[in-house]
């Protein structure tokens, strides 16, 4: 056995100690040895940060061609945190081995810790084209879900354990993509094999209540959670769904939520979620200070020291605006028609999304955005023109395939999601024959919907009624901006829909150059899923309510 592999068996049996003389032996009888300074610097990493990370260059230094060299560098570099100085060593692994599948994901991981997610993509595909590796695979589709991009996600993951069961956490994963893509018979197939693995299993059972609410199912959503519970009766986010799924008073859950949210074992996390859920709760019963106290200790729980920067959106806007300008819309004719919803949450969306999916050749998408993390980056810098000019035919044509791979028999697509004001006109350079629609709503009940709900993981302005105020404001500024500039906007009242909703949807069915008719006003003609908080709400008959909701709590809303 020679001096490096009793060095390396040291080290396999956890003997640091002898690993490093070992070593270090080597290094200074041939400070030239690549291969023992490499090591040295991995062994020594726990104990010497600096010294190590020396050690590890100076291998690099001695043997620049050597593809493993960089990647323990850059592997080190990583652990430490120092994820510029690992992707500068990672890039030099990953050419040097061709992209090697160890190469390759050391390098994306530390691509994702810089918010590179574009470049990391790259790098994966480039990894996926020429070895097949189900770890590459598995990551490919990780990337891929995180820019939503949910179809190869699926490709991908599926790729990955194509000679290999899936583990049921990926099974799930897979099933929420399934989702995104609205196939909810391939999601609910695959919910119901872990189920049927692991019955009562919490996740799995909340992903198949979630799928029945948000076809309108709610009884079979409470009976699955009701289960649930008698196996796991203390479970955080069934509590949650329990609470939230509630149409009359479930004392013993509501008394037990409100006593186990203060309790010292509770992580913040799940105080912010069950916060939520009571305070939606009182609100139904009446209880409207208490209702309004548990949704401000949610979100100053939530806020945690963020903050809300309200002049990133306005630059934003302004860098939309500029290349909206500067560029043209695009000549190729299109055999599809995209509807925009241009409005914050909770406006009315999904209610007139479920409305337009009624009519025949039009499908709901729901909050796709499929655009949006192509274009966003494109609005930081100044290179935002000549980027989205190269791509804008790309875009186009990856966006109509990604539409009819959803829906393939449907011709009219309707999108919802709230950043589409925030680009509106660069959706229409790609698409020039998209219709925008600006949902009108009273701006009290949307301030008080969005901080009555945990959109804590989304939204940073949701935690402060003045932030929801001046994201209010900045809505009406982008609508106004667009309109200024000439992109037609339709503009679609929520409040005065719900008093006349017949004479309303014909108007909106007639601006959008649909056939309207009475019965899509039925709960049973409103079958799209709706993915969001709404799901319950738009599965009721349409009717204003008796009075509007932010009435009782006026006091609360006076600086709006």
């Amino acid at each position: 056995m020679t001096e490096l592999e009793e060095a390396l068996t040291a080290l396999e049996r956890g003997d640091e100690t002898t690993s490093i003389k070992l070593l270090k032996s080597m290094i200074e009888s041939n400070p030239k040895h690549a291969e023992a300074w490499s090591f040295y610097g991995i062994v020594l990493l726990k104990k010497n940060q600096p010294e190590a990370i020396e050690a590890l260059k100076k291998a690099c230094d001695i043997a620049p061609l050597e593809s493993r060299w960089h990647l323990h560098l850059g592997r080190c570099l990583n652990q430490v945190k120092d994820f510029a100085g690992a992707k500068t060593a990672l890039q030099r692994a990953a050419e040097l081995s061709h992209y090697a599948p160890d190469a390759a994901l050391a390098l994306t991981k530390a691509l994702i810790q810089l918010g590179e997610l574009n470049e990391a993509l790259n790098v994966i595909q480039i990894s996926a084209a020429r070895y097949d590796s189900p770890q590459v695979h598995h990551k490919h589709a990780q990337i891929s879900a995180a820019l939503h991009d949910y179809t190869t996600a699926i490709s991908a993951i599926k790729t990955a354990y194509r000679n290999a069961n899936m583990s049921e956490a990926d099974s799930l994963l897979l099933a929420k993509w399934h989702i995104h893509v609205k196939d909810f018979t391939a999601a609910q197939n695959l919910v119901d094999k872990v189920l049927a693995i692991r019955k009562n299993d919490p996740k799995a059972t909340i992903l198949a209540a979630n799928l029945a609410s948000w076809k309108g199912d709610f009884d079979r959503a409470r009976n699955l959670i009701k289960k649930a519970l008698i196996s796991h009766p203390k479970h955080i986010d069934l509590i949650v769904e329990q609470l939230l799924l509630s149409t009359s008073t479930d004392a013993d859950t509501y008394h037990f939520a409100s006593e186990i949210v203060n309790q010292p074992g509770t992580s913040s996390d799940s105080r912010i979620k069950l916060l939520f859920a009571l305070a939606q709760t009182a609100d139904r019963h009446g209880d409207y200070e208490l209702a309004w106290d548990y949704a401000t200790t949610a979100n100053r729980l939530a806020k945690n020291g963020s903050t809300f920067d309200i002049n990133s959106l306005y630059k934003q806007l302004e860098h939309a605006l500029t290349i909206y300008q500067k560029s043209r819309p695009l000549d190729s004719s299109e055999d599809v028609q995209q509807i925009y919803f241009l409005g914050p949450p909770r406006c009315g969306g999904s209610l007139i999304q479920t409305l337009l999916a009624a009519a025949p050749g039009v499908a709901s998408v729901g909050e796709r955005g499929a655009l949006l993390p192509w274009l966003m980056p494109m609005l930081v810098g100044h290179d935002g023109i000549d980027v989205f000019n190269k791509s804008q035919h790309q875009l186009q044509q990856a966006d109509i395939a990604g539409l009819r791979a959803l829906a393939p028999s449907a011709s009219v697509y309707v999108d919802k999601t709230t950043h589409n004001l925030h680009l509106a006109g660069l959706l229409q350079r790609i698409h020039p024959s998209a219709k925008f629609v600006h949902i009108e709503r009273n701006k009290k009940d949307m301030a008080l919907s969005i901080y009555m709900r945990n959109f804590s993981n989304t939204f940073t302005y949701s935690y402060e009624i003045d932030d929801i105020n001046r994201y209010l404001d900045f809505q009406t500024y982008a609508v106004k901006k667009w309109q200024e500039l000439g992109l037609p906007i339709l503009t679609h009242n929520h409040d005065d829909f719900v008093k006349a909703p017949e004479s309303h949807g014909k108007a909106l069915f007639t601006d959008l150059g649909l056939s309207w008719n009475n019965s899509y006003l039925g709960v049973e003609a409103r079958s799209a899923s709706v993915e969001t908080f709404s799901s319950m709400q738009v599965r009721n008959e349409i009717k204003p309510p008796p009075q509007p909701k932010w009435k009782p709590y006026a006091k609360y809303l006076a600086s709006i």
